[in-house]
C-alpha cells in the first residue's frame, strides 16, 4: 500500500472528524490506540498515532473499512480506487452460533505476542480460538466484535498480567464472561503470566500459572480443557505440546480414552498411574515454597520432588487392597461409634436430645459402612473417599502398596503450590468449590463433584472439605543419649462437617500417639476422615 494512501487517510480524518468524533471513533474501532491518548493531546497527534498504529500492526485495511462505514457519503470521493471493504446495504442479522470448542482469549495489547503464541498452540491441538487481532471483521466496531466473540465462544481464557489489570477492555470482557459463566454459558479459565495482586472475584477461580514455564502451563491448560466432566465441551483426540525453543521437536501425548501422560525422552511426565493402587499420582517438583507454621509465621521450606495421589483413596481403590488381602477386616462402624459420639461431647447435650442425636450419628456411620459379608462398599459410593479406616488400616495399606502418608509440608505444598494461597483454588471463599458444612450435603461426596473448580495449584482434588486427611510430622528427641523418633499424626483440609474457616489449608487438628486423648489411638476411625499417599520416586 502506497505512502500516498496513508497521507490521504490522515487528511480525511482531519477533515471529516472533529476531536470528539475522532476520540469516539478510536474507542469504537481501535481501543488500543484510544488507551494511549493523553489529556491535552491535539487532534493531529491522535490522527498520526492512529494511522501509524494501523500501519505498524497490519490493520490499515480495517481503518479504511471503519472510515467507509462511518462516512459512507464522503469516503468514495477520496478513496475511489479502493475496493469496497464492507457491504453498506443492510443485511438480515444472522443468528450467532455458539461453539463450545472455541476459546475466547482476553488479553492486554501489551501481551499480544504471548496471546498469539497461545492461540497458535491451541489451534495445533484442535481447539478453535477467538482473538481480536484475527477475528475482528473489517468495519466492525470493537464492542460488536467482542459481544459476538463472547456469544460464539464456549471458553473464556483470561491472560492475567499487570497490564491486564489496568486495561479497561480486559476488565469489561472479564466481567461479561463471569456473568456468562454464572449462567452456564461459558467456562472461565484464568491464566497468570506474572505474579500480581488481582481483584477478589478473579481470585476465586483456580488459575493456571504460565509465569515460570510456558510448556508446563500449556500442558496444564490442555488437560483442563480436555476434562470430560463438562457435558458438551468436546475433547481433542491428541495433545501436542511444542517445546521451546521452536527448533525443538514436538512431544505428542495421546489422551484417549483417559488423559495419562507418558514420558518422553526429553521431558518428565506430570502424572502416572500407580501399578499397585491404580491411583493417578501427580508430580510435585523439587524446590522451595512458602509455608505458614502453626503460629502463622511464614517460612521458606525446601522439599525434594515427590508424587502424591491426585484424590483421596476412594472406596473402589481401597477394595483392591482388600481383594489382595481377603482376611483383612473391612471398614466398619464398631471402631467409629464411641469416638464419633465422644468427640462431639454428646453427654453435654440436653437429655431430651441425647437419644435423637445419638441415633442421627449412628445412622450417618451406617451410611458409609461396608458390608462385612459381601466385603463391598456402600452402593453408589465407589468414587467417594473411603472412611471408617483406622490409622493402623492406613499403615497396612501403605505397606501393601509401597506408599506412605505425606508429611504436613508435602501435603501443604501440593495444596497451595508456590503462592501460599488460603484455599486450594485461591484466597477467596466459594462454597461451590468444596464439600463443606455450607453445602449441607452432610456426608462424603464423589471426588469428581468439585473438580476442576476446586483443584489445587498442582491439580490435586478435594484438598479442602469432603474428608479430613491424615498427614504425619516426624521429629526426634534424645533419651539418655539415644535418638528416639517421634510421630505426630495431623489432620488437614477439613471435611464435610467443617465450616469455611476450618477448611483453610493452614488449619490443622493434632493427634499425638501416646497421649491420653480421644482420637489418638491407632484403632479409632471416623466417618469424616480419609487419606492419600505419597512416594518419593515414580516407577521407572
Amino acid at each position: 500500500m502506497t505512502k500516498q494512501i496513508h497521507v490521504r487517510a490522515r487528511k480525511f480524518l482531519q477533515e471529516f472528524f472533529n476531536d470528539e468524533e475522532l476520540t469516539n471513533f478510536c474507542f469504537d474501532y481501535f481501543p488500543q490506540v484510544y488507551n494511549d491518548f493523553t489529556v491535552g493531546m491535539q487532534k493531529s497527534q491522535k490522527v498520526r498515532m492512529l494511522v501509524e498504529n494501523s500501519q505498524r500492526r497490519g490493520r490499515f485495511d480495517e481503518l479504511l473499512a471503519a472510515l467507509e462505514r462511518e462516512r459512507p457519503k464522503s469516503y468514495p470521493d477520496h478513496f475511489a480506487e479502493q475496493p469496497h471493504l464492507i457491504d453498506l446495504e443492510p443485511q438480515p442479522k444472522k443468528a450467532i452460533e455458539h461453539n463450545p470448542h472455541q476459546i475466547f482469549i482476553s488479553h492486554a495489547h501489551q501481551d499480544a505476542k504471548f496471546a498469539q503464541q497461545l492461540a497458535d498452540d491451541l489451534r495445533t491441538n484442535g481447539w478453535e480460538t477467538w482473538i481480536a487481532s484475527d477475528n475482528i471483521q473489517p468495519g466492525e466496531k470493537w464492542v460488536e466484535a467482542i459481544n459476538r466473540g463472547l456469544m460464539e465462544s464456549g471458553i473464556f481464557a483470561l491472560l492475567i498480567s499487570a497490564n491486564a489489570l489496568i486495561s479497561r477492555w480486559v476488565k469489561s470482557e472479564t466481567n461479561a464472561a463471569i456473568s456468562l459463566e454464572h449462567r452456564g454459558k461459558i467456562r472461565f479459565v484464568p491464566l497468570t503470566l506474572e505474579p500480581v495482586s488481582m481483584p477478589p472475584l478473579w481470585e476465586t477461580y483456580q488459575k493456571i500459572p504460565f509465569s515460570e514455564d510456558y510448556n508446563q502451563g500449556l500442558k496444564h491448560l490442555l488437560r483442563r480443557l480436555s476434562s470430560n466432566d463438562h457435558g458438551d465441551f468436546p475433547r481433542p483426540k491428541q495433545i501436542v505440546v511444542p517445546v521451546r525453543p521452536d527448533s525443538s521437536p514436538l512431544i505428542e501425548i495421546v489422551t484417549e480414552p483417559k488423559i495419562e501422560l507418558e514420558k518422553a525422552d526429553n521431558e518428565q511426565s506430570d502424572s502416572f498411574i500407580h501399578p499397585i493402587t491404580g491411583k493417578e499420582m501427580v508430580r510435585i517438583p523439587a524446590g522451595t515454597f512458602s509455608f505458614s507454621n502453626s503460629i502463622g509465621e511464614l517460612q521458606k521450606i525446601y522439599l525434594d520432588e515427590f508424587w502424591i495421589d491426585k484424590t483421596p483413596v476412594t472406596n473402589s481403590e481401597y477394595q483392591r487392597f482388600l481383594d489382595a488381602n481377603p482376611e483383612y477386616e473391612v471398614p466398619s462402624v464398631a471402631s467409629a461409634k464411641l469416638f464419633s459420639l465422644l468427640s462431639d461431647n454428646i453427654f453435654e447435650k440436653p437429655l431430651a436430645r441425647l437419644l435423637d442425636y445419638a441415633t442421627y450419628k449412628l445412622d450417618n456411620l451406617e451410611k458409609c459402612a461396608w458390608n462385612s459379608q459381601s466385603r463391598m462398599y456402600p452402593a453408589g459410593k465407589s468414587d467417594h473417599p473411603v472412611v471408617l479406616v483406622t490409622l493402623q488400616n492406613i499403615v497396612d495399606y501403605g505397606k501393601w502398596a509401597g506408599v506412605e502418608l505425606p508429611t504436613v509440608e508435602q501435603w501443604v505444598k501440593a495444596a497451595i503450590g508456590l503462592d501460599n494461597r488460603i484455599y486450594p483454588w485461591g484466597d477467596y471463599w466459594n462454597e461451590n468449590y468444596c464439600n463443606s458444612a455450607e453445602r449441607k450435603i452432610r456426608e462424603t461426596s464423589s471426588v469428581k463433584d468439585f473438580s476442576p473448580q476446586g483443584n489445587s495449584y498442582y491439580d490435586c482434588i478435594d484438598m479442602s472439605g469432603n474428608v479430613h486427611e491424615w498427614t504425619i510430622k516426624k521429629s526426634h528427641k534424645y533419651v539418655m543419649g539415644r535418638k528416639v523418633e517421634q510421630f505426630q499424626y495431623i489432620l488437614k483440609g477439613g471435611s464435610w462437617r467443617s465450616n469455611r474457616l476450618d477448611v483453610k489449608i493452614i488449619i490443622s487438628d493434632h493427634f499425638e500417639l501416646g497421649k491420653n486423648n480421644i482420637g489418638s489411638k491407632m484403632d479409632i476411625s471416623s466417618s469424616d476422615r480419609g487419606f492419600r499417599n505419597v512416594i518419593s520416586k515414580s516407577p521407572t
